[in-house]
C-alpha cells in the first residue's frame, strides 16, 4: 500500500474555510483509501485534536514541526491539494520544500 502524503492549507481567520479546506482534505483521503492508498494528512490529525481539545495553544511553527514529523522516508509521494490559498500558504512550500529534498514525488491536484 502507497503511503501519500496530503498537504493543504489549512490556517484562515474565517472557519468556514479552514472547515471547508479540512472536508475537501477528508474526502480525497477517503478516496485514497478506496484506492488502497494509505492517505497521511497531519492538517486533519491537528484539526480534530483541536475541535476536541481547544485549550491546545501551539504556535504556527509549533504546528509545522508537528505536520513535519510525518513526512518521512515512510512516505512514497506528497499530494498537494490546489485549494483557495494553497500556492500562498507557509506550510504547504515548507512541506514540498522538504519532500523534495527528500527525493519525494510530489503531485499538485486539483480538486
Amino acid at each position: 500500500m502507497k503511503s501519500i502524503f496530503v498537504s493543504i492549507p489549512y490556517s484562515d481567520n474565517d472557519e468556514r474555510i479552514v472547515h471547508g479546506r479540512i472536508v475537501s482534505a477528508t474526502r480525497y483521503c477517503a478516496r485514497l483509501l478506496q484506492e488502497k492508498s494509505n492517505p497521511i494528512c497531519p492538517a486533519i490529525f491537528g484539526h480534530l485534536l483541536l475541535m476536541e481539545n481547544p485549550h491546545i495553544d501551539l504556535s504556527h511553527d509549533e504546528w509545522l514541526e508537528y505536520a513535519f514529523a510525518f513526512l518521512t522516508d515512510a512516505i512514497d509521494e506528497v499530494h498537494v491539494l490546489k485549494l483557495n490559498g494553497y500556492s500562498d500558504s507557509i506550510g504547504v512550500k515548507k512541506e514540498v520544500q522538504m519532500a523534495k529534498a527528500m527525493d519525494m514525488q510530489v503531485t499538485h491536484i486539483d480538486i
